[in-house]
C-alpha cells in the first residue's frame, strides 16, 4: 500500500515520499507478529522467540504483549494517514478532486468502539455510504489536501490510540496471558489437540477401548455442534471456542511409566491443551503429577482409588467417576440390609492403589453391620492364575466373597471361583463394577450379584440425556455403552463447558471455571465439581444381576435398584489428604 503513492508524494512534496518509502519498516514487524506463532509451532525460530526472551528478562509477558499491540496500532494508524495523503495527491495529479479533509477530528468512544466524526464547515455536505460500502460525494468539491493537514490528522489519530484510556481495550482484544504449559502455542491456530491414552492391550484392554469410543464420540459431537453436547455445555456451538478439536490415540498398557511417556509426547510434540484417559488408578495418579508439572489439564476416565482426588489430587486434574468411598457408602448399607449383619468376609484385592482403597473403604463401612474380614488375598495386576488365592478364600469360612478385581482380572478370577465351588457357598459382591463383566461371565453367575457402578444404559428411562447418549453411541458402534464410555463422553463435554465459560484455553482460567461449582445437566442428572478436591458430585448407581429368563434383551443384565445422590456419600474434601497445588 505504501509504495503505490511514493512517486506522487516525491513529485509533489519530496519529504512525504521518504516517509512512505520506508513504510515497509512498519509493515514487516506487523507481519512477523501475525505469523510468528504459527511458524513457531512448526519448530522454526522466529521474531516471537526474541520477543518472548526479551519480555522474560525485562517486563512481564502481559505488559510486553500490551506494549507490542499498542505500538502496532499507533504505527499502523500513522502509516495509513500518510498513505491516504499519498493517494489524494495522486488523484489531484490525475486531474481528480476529493472533498477537503476536516480540519478538526473530534473523537467519541461509544460501547468500546472508537468513532471518528468530522466537524464539517458551513455548506459542506457529508460523504454518504451506499449499501455496498462505496463512497459517494453528495455535492462538494474542494482543494487537495496539504501535507500539513494530512500529517496533523494522522498524528491526531495516533495520539488517540496512544491514550491510556484505550490500553485496557487494546490489551483485552485477545488473550494476553503469560505462556504456561502448552499455552498459547497449543491454541494459536484454528484447531486444538487432545491426547487420549487408554489400555488397548493387556488385562484392561476391553474397558479401555470402550472408554476411547466415548471420548471420540464426544469430540465428534463437539466439532459438529450436536444437541447432546450442547445440552451439557450450553455455550458450545461448534468445536471449543470456535476451534476444531483434533486428537491422538495411544496405548498406555495400564502402566504408569508408559502412560507418562505417551502423554508427554502428546504434550511436547502436538502441544496438547488437554490429556485424558485411564483405567488403572496407578496411571491416573501418575498423570496427575505429570499434569501438575507440565501445566496441562488432565482428565482421568476410569479411576476408582480414593487417592486420585485424595492424597494424590492435583490442581490440574478433574475426576468424573465414582470411587471407592462413594461405592462403599452407597452399596455397604444395602448389603447389610439384604444379606444380614455379622457376616464374615473374604476379599480378593489387586495390589495397587485402587484395590487397597476399595478394600479399606468397604471394610470400614461394613463394620457398622458387624461384618468382619477373615482373609484379604492380595493379588498382582494381570495375574495369569488365581488358584492359590482362591484356595485360601475357599477355606476361610467366609459368608461373603467381595472381589475387587477389575477388567479381565475380574472376569478370570470370578470364572475360576465358580470352578472352585466358592460361589455356591459364598455370596459374590462386586464393589466396583467392571464394564462388560456380566456379558463376559454370563447371567448364570451374575444372577443376584450386587454391584456399584457409574452408569447403566437403562437409565435412559429416567434421564433424557442418557437416552440421547445411548442412542447416539449404539447408532455409531452397534452396542449399548458401558460406563467407561459414558465417563469419557462426559469428561470431554464438561471440559468444553469449562473452557467456554473461561473464554480461553489458559489453564489457570479453565481451572477457575471448573472450581466455580457450575451445575451441569448430565446423563445421570445434575452434577458439579467440588472446588476443594476436583471430584465430581454425582450419583452412584446400585445394580443387581438378572436371571437369564428375566432379561428383556441381550444387553439387559442388571436391574437398577438405586440412584443415590452423590453428595451424602462423599467424605470431606481433605479427609484423604487432598492439598491442591498452585495453578502457576
Amino acid at each position: 500500500m505504501s509504495f503505490l503513492g511514493i512517486w506522487a508524494l516525491v513529485y509533489g512534496f519530496g519529504y512525504d515520499g521518504l516517509i512512505c518509502s520506508i513504510g515497509f519498516l512498519v509493515g514487516w514487524p506487523i507481519i512477523m507478529f501475525l505469523t510468528a506463532e504459527p511458524l513457531r509451532n512448526l519448530g522454526r525460530f522466529t521474531f516471537a522467540d526474541v520477543r518472548q526472551r526479551v519480555s522474560a528478562r525485562s517486563v512481564s509477558d502481559r505488559s510486553a504483549i500490551m506494549v507490542s499491540k499498542l505500538i502496532t496500532v499507533v504505527l499502523g494508524i500513522v502509516a495509513i494517514g500518510v498513505s491516504a495523503a499519498a493517494w489524494r495527491t495522486r488523484f489531484v495529479m490525475l486531474g481528480l478532486t476529493l472533498p477537503q479533509p476536516p480540519p478538526i477530528i473530534p473523537i467519541r468512544i461509544l460501547s468500546g468502539v472508537v468513532r471518528v466524526q468530522p466537524k464539517l464547515s458551513p455548506g459542506v455536505l457529508p460523504i454518504e455510504t451506499l449499501g455496498n460500502g462505496n463512497m459517494i460525494d453528495s455535492s462538494f468539491r474542494g482543494p487537495p489536501a496539504s501535507r500539513r493537514v494530512a500529517l496533523r490528522s494522522a498524528l491526531g489519530l495516533a495520539a488517540v490510540a496512544a491514550s491510556p484510556a484505550l490500553w485496557p481495550r487494546i490489551a483485552g482484544a485477545a488473550d494476553s496471558y503469560p505462556a504456561l504449559g502448552t499455552y498459547p502455542a497449543g491454541s494459536a491456530g484454528d484447531s486444538v489437540f487432545v491426547g487420549i491414552a487408554a489400555p488397548r492391550t493387556g488385562t484392561y484392554a476391553v474397558p479401555g477401548e470402550d472408554e476411547i469410543k466415548g471420548c471420540t464420540l464426544a469430540i465428534e459431537h463437539l466439532n459438529g455442534g450436536d444437541p447432546l453436547i450442547r445440552a451439557i455445555s450450553p455455550n458450545t456451538t461448534k468445536g471449543v471456542l470456535g476451534k476444531e478439536v483434533k486428537y491422538g490415540l495411544a496405548d498406555n498398557e495400564a502402566k504408569p511409566n508408559t502412560a507418562v511417556q505417551v502423554q508427554s509426547r502428546f504434550i511436547s510434540e502436538s502441544k496438547a491443551v488437554m490429556i485424558m484417559g485411564s483405567v488403572s488408578s496407578a496411571v491416573a495418579v501418575a498423570l496427575n503429577k505429570l499434569a501438575e508439572r507440565q501445566h496441562v489439564i488432565y482428565l482421568p476416565v476410569i479411576s476408582g482409588s480414593n487417592d486420585t482426588t485424595g492424597k494424590d489430587c492435583s490442581r490440574y486434574s478433574f475426576r468424573e467417576c465414582f470411587y471407592a468411598e462413594t461405592a462403599a457408602n452407597g452399596l455397604g448399607p444395602l448389603l447389610i440390609q439384604n444379606l444380614g449383619k455379622n457376616k464374615k468376609v473374604a476379599y480378593l484385592t489387586p495390589d495397587y492403589t485402587y484395590g487397597h482403597t476399595v478394600h479399606a473403604s468397604f471394610e470400614q463401612v461394613t463394620k457398622a453391620g458387624g461384618w468382619t474380614t477373615v482373609t484379604n488375598q492380595v493379588c498382582p495386576l494381570g495375574a495369569p492364575d488365581y488358584s492359590s488365592f482362591l484356595l485360601n478364600i475357599a477355606n476361610s469360612g467366609a459368608d461373603v466373597f467381595i472381589n475387587i478385581n477389575f477388567g479381565n482380572d475380574a472376569v478370570q478370577s470370578i470364572k475360576q471361583a465358580q470352578q472352585f465351588g466358592i460361589l455356591q457357598k459364598q455370596t459374590l459382591v462386586v464393589p466396583y463394577d467392571t464394564p462388560f463383566l456380566a456379558k463376559e461371565v454370563g447371567p448364570a453367575i451374575m444372577k443376584g450379584v450386587y454391584a456399584a457402578t457409574d452408569f447403566w444404559w437403562t437409565l435412559q428411562d429416567r434421564f433424557p440425556l442418557a437416552k440421547q447418549f445411548v442412542d447416539a453411541f449404539e447408532k455409531k458402534y452397534n452396542y449399548k455403552p458401558e460406563w467407561g464410555a459414558n465417563a469419557g463422553y462426559m469428561q470431554v463435554a464438561m471440559w468444553a463447558d469449562a473452557v467456554e465459560r473461561a473464554k480461553t484455553f489458559y489453564p489457570p482460567e479453565v481451572i477457575k471455571a471448573y472450581e466455580a461449582g457450575q451445575k451441569l445437566q448430565s446423563t445421570v442428572g445434575e452434577v458439579y465439581f467440588r472446588g476443594a478436591d476436583h471430584q465430581l458430585v454425582r450419583p452412584v448407581i446400585i445394580v443387581r444381576g438378572k436371571a437369564e429368563d428375566a432379561m428383556k434383551n441381550a444387553d439387559d443384565y442388571y436391574d437398577v435398584l438405586e440412584v443415590l445422590p452423590g453428595g451424602p456419600l462423599m467424605q470431606a474434601p481433605d479427609a484423604f489428604g487432598c492439598k491442591l497445588g498452585a495453578s502457576t
